[in-house]
């Protein structure tokens, strides 16, 4: 367990958002879906992409020090930036590098190899479902067989090395909360490393409104982007039984390649909780265990604590390097308060379940597979 009473100097892991356009408007999206909200945060970025000094500026300062690095790429699309093969290189030529990126993966037939060739260490595509009947209607229509074309690509690309990872990122919902054990199917026949169900990241409107004023009073943010987790149309009406049932199913069956659970540690009873407002009780986390080694750049250098909160922006590398955002007196107070009082906002997000069981190396030595499967 990561020691988290010493501050590193430095992030141990940074997420990069290397642009935000993408092709698709998948309905459970934060940034692009169904939410009844404009996005004023993300009008000025939509179509922007990190410029090359600002992924210098992220990620030097973790190479010149020799520290280890785990470097996960997002966006919108990572592959519709013109340079994501260039910074994928640029990391993984240094010693004690992770990088991975989340993609749709419908350019990967065109972009895997170059990807691969450069040195990626995992490729994530996003599938909610085992066929296009249940896929589409949630990421929009084509999507599934593009992916699938996509995955057997980059599998193609890697050949025999069995490098990088190739994997699915299932989202539930609504919609396809019936097709877990199709899905684990699927992946199995595709021939994927791994698959990764996540509940979904979503906030009620009594929630996000107590966090707003709790970010305006502590910290002096105005803080909307919780918004575009009022993901009603895709959670709404969830058959928890469903859930429990799917959920018990893919636990009693031997598979092939691992099966990961997001939220880990919670028994499928317990997390058919999650869509209620029990889940508050069930919750057994109190901290954030990524605080103090992983931090997010958005596209124009703003730096942020949350990977999915886009407008908690401590610092910009524009003006500041980023050891000076990551040590100063923003940072350091932010971190200390969600150390000690989770906002309601972070009861479902991603990073409060964050597989690395706090050991910010987990994805340079691989010990974040035991962790997730001991939760499931």
């Amino acid at each position: 367990m990561h020691d988290v009473s010493a501050l590193s100097p430095l992030p141990r892991q940074l997420t990069l958002y290397v642009n935000y356009a993408c092709h698709l408007r998948c309905k459970h999206c934060y940034l692009y879906g169904v939410a009844d909200y404009d996005h004023p945060y993300m009008a000025p970025m939509t179509n922007s992409a990190m410029p090359w000094d600002t992924f210098r500026k992220a990620v030097d300062p973790m190479l010149e020090s020799g520290a280890a690095l785990s470097l996960f790429l997002m966006g919108g699309e990572p592959c519709l930036h013109e340079r994501l093969a260039d910074m994928v290189a640029y990391v993984a030529r240094h010693p004690s590098t992770y990088v991975d990126m989340n993609t749709h993966g419908m350019l990967l037939p065109k972009k895997a190899a170059g990807l691969i060739a450069a040195g990626i260490n995992g490729i994530y595509v996003s599938l909610d479902g085992s066929q296009a009947s249940t896929n589409d209607p949630l990421r929009g229509v084509g999507s599934f067989d593009r992916a699938i074309k996509g995955i057997l690509a980059a599998i193609a690309a890697r050949g025999a090395a069995r490098t990088p990872k190739v994997a699915i990122n299932a989202t539930i919902t609504n919609g396809n909360v019936h097709d877990l054990v199709g899905m684990a199917d699927k992946a199995v026949a595709l021939g994927v490393d791994e698959i990764f169900f996540n509940l979904p990241v979503f906030v009620t409107e009594k929630e996000g409104l107590a966090s707003e004023r709790a970010m305006a009073a502590r910290h002096g943010i105005a803080f909307s982007s919780w918004r575009g987790f009022r993901i009603d149309p895709v959670i709404d009406g969830i058959d928890t039984q469903v859930l429990v049932s799917q959920l018990e199913q893919l636990k009693a069956r031997k598979w092939p390649l691992p099966l990961f659970l997001q939220p880990i540690g919670y028994s499928p009873r317990e997390l058919a909780t999650y869509f209620t407002d029990d889940w508050a009780r069930t919750l057994r986390q109190r901290a954030c265990p990524v605080r103090d080694f992983r931090a997010t750049v958005l596209p124009n250098g703003d730096v942020t604590p949350c990977t999915i909160y886009p407008d908690v922006v401590l610092g910009n590398l524009v003006g500041q390097t980023l050891p000076e955002v990551w040590t100063g007196a923003a940072y350091r107070r932010f971190r200390q308060d969600v150390g000690q009082r989770l906002l309601p906002t972070c009861r479902r997000c991603c990073d409060l379940f964050d597989e690395t069981q706090g050991d910010p190396d987990a994805f340079l030595n691989d010990s974040r597979s035991s962790a997730m499967l001991s939760g499931f």
